[in-house]
């Protein structure tokens, strides 16, 4: 998630744990990103898709750091 009640539901999500309505509703935004070259991901995700989200919090506010999109991709190092 690119916010932490994003990343939160992302990852029960992720883990088969249900997200309730309330939480649903708070998310603004879903994305799927697919690597064209797989061998540029992480090799334990490589081939995988990556979702991207945001979500307010219970008070509608939205705290995103846009470092966050760039520092939690799963790019593969360089050699």
């Amino acid at each position: 998630g690119l916010d932490a009640q994003a990343s939160a539901a992302l990852n029960d999500l992720y883990q088969g744990r249900e997200v309730g309505e309330d939480r649903m509703a708070r998310m603004l935004c879903l994305f799927r990103l697919d690597f064209v070259e797989p061998g540029a991901m992480r090799a334990e995700v490589s081939g995988r898709p990556v979702y991207l989200a945001m979500a307010m919090d219970e008070h509608q506010r939205l705290k995103l750091k846009p470092q966050n999109l760039l520092l939690n991709l799963p790019l593969a190092r360089l050699s």
